[in-house]
């Protein structure tokens, strides 16, 4: 299976188990699986049994394919790219914020 995929599908779980206000524990729970488990799932590094994808479905109350509506997440590279374009179309005072910003997230270490 494509490691993108994996990736992705990974976050995908892990933002849904947010926007339910699960911890990890609890979904691992209710899926009936390790904590580690889930880990490796949100990670990227494990694909779930089709068993568990109709539970995730059933826990996050969506149809099954919804589980799959990846496209808002979009590569580094491709993330780099829309900034560096936007970046290209902005006024220097906000060019100078943006670089603040950014100075202080990478001082967030």
């Amino acid at each position: 299976m494509n490691k993108d995929f994996k990736m992705k599908f990974g976050m995908r779980i892990k933002e849904l188990r947010l926007a339910n206000k699960l911890t990890q524990e609890q979904l691992a729970e209710k899926i009936d699986i390790e904590r580690i488990s889930l880990a490796r799932i949100e990670s990227g590094k494990h694909f779930p049994s089709a068993e568990n994808l109709e539970k995730f479905a059933i826990i996050f109350n969506i149809e099954p394919s919804e589980l799959f509506n990846m496209q808002h997440f979009k590569s580094r590279e491709n993330l780099i790219e829309e900034i560096i374009a936007a970046l290209k179309i902005f006024d220097t005072g906000k060019i100078q914020y943006i670089h603040k910003s950014v100075m202080n997230l990478k001082n967030l270490k």
